[in-house]
């Protein structure tokens, strides 16, 4: 880079700057604000051209937070260590946005529904959650606990037993993504949720619910259950806002 160069990319990041500190960091447009981002990782490189690319070739910046590290690794200027600070912005967006720093209960499926929706943002790959709860639908934790298939044959359930029986936990709340992009569980969704529910009764455990989450919808399997029993169980720990549920469905927006 020649002094020219230097000259013109140091000119336009104090622009930047000056422009946040005077109006605030929520008057950047997007490219603006992925470059302001970017000053810290690249002291020296043209992070305009790089936000631009990043926009350009994911869309939004949702999209580009939702986008894997090979995905973002295409784009032109963009390396590893770029690819992986959104990486972390994605995983910092989660975890604020799941602090459960309220203590309220988890008592309606609005409630589990919303904070599995954002726990699940940009996830691409199948993953399973395990949220233990004590009486009260109170949370105790809430941990990643399988990468990969929630198939019954795949699943190690006694991981999930221990899990929640190390922790004292009263109820147990299971979700997992289809990345496809829908909420229907399959019929191994459907068995796999009786196997769970059973193992952790013999404990004294009870299983609230298994969600399933795609992008921002989800979907109660117990709550839809042909079994009027695992029904019943489901209604008497999850209260529903009638509203928001429809045709089998939980659709959300609140991303």
């Amino acid at each position: 880079m020649n002094n020219n160069q230097k000259h013109s990319n140091y000119g336009h990041r104090k622009r930047i700057r000056d422009k946040v500190k005077k109006h605030g960091i929520g008057v950047l447009c997007d490219h603006e604000l992925v470059e302001f981002l970017l000053f810290n990782l690249y002291p020296r490189r043209n992070t305009n051209d790089i936000a631009h690319n990043l926009i350009e070739r994911f869309g939004s910046i949702r999209g580009i937070l939702t986008a894997d590290e090979k995905e973002l690794c295409t784009v032109p200027l963009v390396g590893e260590s770029c690819a992986l600070f959104f990486d972390a912005a994605c995983e910092i967006y989660r975890r604020a946005l799941t602090e459960n720093d309220s203590k309220e209960p988890f008592d309606t499926i609005q409630k589990v529904g919303e904070f599995l929706v954002h726990r699940f943002f940009g996830e691409g790959r199948e993953k399973v959650f395990v949220m233990l709860l004590d009486n009260s639908m109170c949370l105790i934790s809430c941990e990643m606990l399988f990468d990969g298939s929630v198939n019954s044959a795949a699943l190690d359930t006694k991981k999930i037993y221990k899990f929640a029986f190390e922790n004292n936990a009263a109820n147990v709340i299971i979700a997992h993504n289809h990345p496809s992009g829908t909420v229907i569980p399959s019929e191994d969704d459907i068995r796999t949720t009786s196997i769970i529910s059973e193992g952790l009764g013999c404990l004294g455990i009870n299983l609230a619910e298994h969600f399933v989450v795609s992008g921002d919808r989800y979907m109660p399997i117990m709550r839809n259950s042909h079994n009027s029993s695992i029904r019943k169980n489901a209604e008497e720990h999850l209260r529903m806002d009638l509203e928001s549920f429809s045709g089998g469905k939980v659709s959300k927006n609140s991303i």
